[in-house]
């Protein structure tokens, strides 16, 4: 049985304009309303606008990672300004928790992608970097987007992060 996902009650009235028109695409894309999109459903051309900020992130159910939890969550691709804001690393093909050591534990970005492969739900946030690599950024925005191969049981998300500086400005 799929459950009825919420997302027409998500308010997205405060998210970052670059993030609500992502949101939509995402909602758009679905196969039916009550089914989630899946990787085959988005096309790299309509990603086109967000690809510096992308990061799509495998959940690998069958792997647990240092905590003990699953799924473990792998980058399967990272934008050109995520790579730059870590520094020019770029850990595609790495576990969440091994390319970033250096984070506190329990890892709250792997807690949220917990939370939106257990709910189907997107998952917004904006505030203070987990991960201050960058002196330079003082406030980030970030949407993770549930991704279902079968259109039910989330295997992907989609994330985009905006990074911004002093007074506001992107960076």
């Amino acid at each position: 049985m799929t459950a009825t996902l919420a997302i027409d009650r998500i308010d997205t009235s405060i998210w970052h304009p670059k993030l609500r028109v992502l949101h939509d695409l995402w909602r758009d894309v679905a196969p039916a309303p009550d089914l989630l999109p899946g990787r085959q459903h988005i096309s790299p051309e309509l990603l086109k606008p967000w690809l510096p900020n992308i990061w799509l992130i495998d959940a690998v159910e069958s792997e647990t990672d240092y905590e003990g939890c699953s799924p473990r969550f792998r980058y399967r691709l990272v934008g050109t300004k995520l790579v730059e804001m870590r520094g020019g690393h770029n850990p595609v093909g790495e576990w969440l928790d091994e390319a970033n050591p250096a984070r506190q534990s329990p890892n709250p970005t792997a807690a949220r992608m917990r939370e939106v492969v257990r709910s189907r739900q997107p998952s917004w946030r904006h505030g203070l970097p987990n991960n201050r690599r960058i002196d330079d950024i003082k406030q980030i925005e970030n949407l993770f987007l549930p991704l279902a191969s079968d259109s039910n049981r989330v295997n992907m998300l989609l994330c985009c992060s905006l990074y911004f500086g002093f007074a506001g400005r992107e960076l």
